[in-house]
């Protein structure tokens, strides 16, 4: 299996919508950060695509750096479409003025091309260009059942800070949370 990773740009925004619409129920429960409406999520796909502009994410930084967003998409090269994508949002600027914080991270894989390595590939990537972007500490909210994706975080040096009894809501019911966070330093090694 051939898989490129790649920023994501405006040409992906159909595909892409066009995945994340198709998600099962299963992984809709433990990956839904933003609604399954086509045009809510054809929209943070357009805006995942513009934060990848170089001038516009520059200036979102400097004025208003919780919209930036970094986001990649995963690419099966025989097919030329999308199984998986991942980004990071929410960055608060520090005090030095020069790094941030990024508050959330999401990463989904299709099913079917889950256990064969695109998640760890997403997660390495993303995290280089967080730590590119000066962004000092990552932090991030898994339902706490999702064994996989929480062994995956851990893989990545990402620490569980707190679980939360009953706080995800997701039809009907109630899922407990496990935060997790990652300090970038500590894994600075790794990184350069």
């Amino acid at each position: 299996m051939n898989i490129e990773l790649k920023r994501i740009r405006m040409d992906d925004v159909v595909s892409l919508t066009k995945m994340y619409l198709s998600l099962p129920e299963n992984i809709e429960r433990y990956f839904h950060p933003f609604p399954f409406k086509t045009w809510l999520v054809l929209a943070r796909f357009i805006h995942f695509a513009l934060s990848n502009t170089n001038r516009i994410s520059r200036c979102l930084q400097k004025v208003v750096p919780k919209l930036v967003a970094i986001s990649i998409v995963a690419i099966e090269v025989e097919k030329q479409t999308p199984v998986g994508f991942a980004f990071l949002q929410n960055l608060r600027k520090l005090s030095d003025s020069l790094s941030y914080d990024a508050k959330y991270l999401g990463i989904v894989v299709l099913e079917a091309y889950q256990n064969y390595g695109v998640g760890s590939k997403l997660m390495a990537e993303l995290i280089q260009l967080a730590y590119t972007n000066n962004i000092r500490k990552i932090t991030l909210t898994v339902i706490a059942e999702n064994k996989s994706a929480i062994s995956l975080y851990q893989k990545f040096g990402f620490e569980t800070k707190n679980i939360v009894k009953n706080r995800e809501l997701w039809n009907e019911k109630f899922y407990s949370d496990c935060d997790m966070e990652l300090i970038l330093e500590r894994i600075k090694g790794r990184l350069e």
